[in-house]
């Protein structure tokens, strides 16, 4: 999975430094996707960089 940007070199497009995960899929490649049941609660974290503060709409 590499992105290739507007340069056609595959890595050097929008993703500057992204994530590439080509490597090691061969541990998930024959498991199955899995439903699992709903969480009673969830915590998102809000505060995940020195931004503007968010703040929580429901």
């Amino acid at each position: 999975m590499s992105a290739v940007g507007t340069s056609g070199i595959a890595g050097k497009g929008s993703f500057a430094r992204g994530v590439r995960p080509d490597g090691k899929k061969q541990l998930a490649s024959e498991a199955a996707v899995e439903v699992l049941p709903t969480p009673e609660s969830v915590l998102i974290a809000l505060q995940q960089h020195i931004g503007a503060p968010c703040e929580a709409s429901s």
